[in-house]
């Protein structure tokens, strides 16, 4: 019996293939599947659309500079007010390029990743019951665990899914957006001082991400139903949204109960919209004529300190708690 063993053995001759194959392969499942919801991809369509809309708004800002543009024929043709507040802003640009551009770019970009936000939402809602529900309740956990997957693994290979998901309808059009808008202007020295407009986008939009995918990734491992997912994460949605809004001065930490709360704060802290309003105020003073614009468009909240932070750590730490418990083996 022994002499036939060396006649029976065939060696492997397979390509090796080493962990990180495995984490991708667990991502690029869960991305098909939540690619195959035809709501997804028209969201991821409308996204990039957007970022259409964000680029030709920039194009507008850097056509004020050319005296024969469509754009500054059309301000020409305009109360004496709105061609005031543009020829106001022209000369400062022609003036003063570094401030001028990275404040009109801060503040537009405050506004532009912001318009993303909600589309993101609805398209994590749309997302949650593909993650984990649908391996808890068809019982997938077990043959991941039986493919030398281990835990982390295969939450790491979900959360690189959702990243890369709202990374792509989200990160990608903003800095799409910022590069059109740069390239189209009239100056190449608008890609140096609209710098600063990217690295904020960026971080704001990374450390979003970040959050959303492991709440989402939480959220989804609470129940093997998929549709008790999807409502669960409307309530958290909904009624943080509602708590934020109606807190007062006895209970103000309701309001990071709401990860859109938490969410907004970010965004005051890393753009500090006020702070592009001064410039555009101190230097634009026709700019306070336009009551209704400064009002709706130009007050922002005020920005909360570490609050927010040590907020969506504490519910990141309860996501990774639920992960913990529910995803394993039976």
């Amino acid at each position: 019996m022994m002499n036939l063993l060396p006649d029976l053995y065939e060696h492997w001759k397979g390509q090796a293939r080493g962990i990180w194959h495995r984490r991708l392969a667990v991502a690029a499942q869960a991305f098909r599947s939540v690619w195959s919801n035809k709501w997804v991809r028209h969201l991821s369509l409308a996204a990039w659309v957007l970022c259409l809309g964000q680029s030709a708004i920039l194009f507008g800002v850097g056509q004020l500079l050319v005296k024969d543009s469509v754009i500054y024929t059309v301000v020409n043709q305009m109360d004496a007010q709105p061609r005031a507040l543009v020829g106001g802003l022209v000369s400062w640009i022609l003036e003063r390029p570094d401030l001028s551009v990275s404040s009109t770019y801060g503040l537009c970009f405050y506004y532009f990743t912001r318009w993303f936000q909600p589309l993101s939402l609805v398209l994590v809602t749309l997302m949650i019951p593909s993650l984990i529900s649908q391996d808890l309740s068809s019982r997938a956990i077990i043959i991941y665990r039986s493919k030398a997957l281990g835990h982390g693994d295969y939450l790491f290979g979900k959360f690189m899914a959702v990243f890369g998901l709202l990374g792509f309808v989200w990160l990608l059009p903003i800095m799409q957006a910022w590069l059109l808008g740069c390239l189209l202007s009239p100056e190449w020295s608008f890609l140096w001082h609209a710098r600063l407009a990217l690295f904020q986008s960026v971080g704001f939009v990374v450390a979003s991400i970040t959050f959303l995918s492991l709440l989402a990734m939480g959220v989804s491992a609470l129940s093997q139903r998929e549709k008790a997912t999807t409502v669960i994460w409307l309530v958290l949605w909904i009624l943080g949204h509602f708590l934020a809004k109606s807190q007062g001065e006895d209970h103000p930490w309701l309001a990071y109960l709401s990860f859109t709360h938490i969410l907004d704060q970010w965004a005051i802290q890393l753009f500090n919209p006020s702070a592009h309003v001064s410039q555009l105020m101190e230097n634009l003073p026709i700019l306070g004529s336009f009551t209704s614009l400064t009002e709706r468009w130009m007050r922002f909240p005020t920005a909360e300190g570490s609050a927010p932070w040590v907020g969506a750590a504490i519910m990141v730490g309860i996501s990774l708690i639920i992960l913990k418990r529910k995803v394993k083996p039976e």
